[in-house]
């Protein structure tokens, strides 16, 4: 494996949404990054069914991607909402934030790789969004 020296870097804004479909953030070619802290949130419509949601770091290798490191898995039921602080903790007084995932403390993403939000029996009156913050570095 080859150690990169990675000094400063620029702070940049990620933001994906969806509905019912998977959708996915791909590191640009000549570009490294770090993703710092974000926030998922996702409202359900009123059809009847559950959908799973999933964020995934991938790997690429060549043409080929792979699954590098799953962040988290939930399901949640029709007419519901969810918000989840990735990367900070839930401050003790804060009843909008239902839940927090700690991230790795040192996870690099190379050229190809992904950030992937994936969904299972979405309904297209669903809302999904990912924000957050990564600093990215030239190659």
């Amino acid at each position: 494996m080859i150690e990169k020296v990675l000094p400063g870097g620029i702070l940049k804004d990620l933001h994906l949404v969806g509905t019912q479909l998977s959708d996915d953030f791909e590191v640009p070619a000549g570009r490294w990054i770090k993703f710092l802290y974000g926030t998922f949130g996702v409202t359900t419509s009123a059809d009847v069914a559950n959908r799973t949601y999933k964020i995934l770091f991938k790997a690429s290798a060549g043409s080929a991607v792979t699954d590098f490191l799953s962040l988290f898995e939930f399901t949640i039921a029709a007419s519901l909402s969810r918000l989840l602080a990735l990367g900070t903790s839930k401050p003790a007084t804060d009843t909008v934030i239902d839940d927090s995932i700690l991230l790795p403390s040192e996870v690099l993403l190379g050229p190809g790789d992904k950030i992937y939000v994936q969904v299972l029996g979405g309904e297209a009156a669903d809302a999904w969004y990912l924000d957050g913050k990564y600093l990215e570095w030239i190659e």
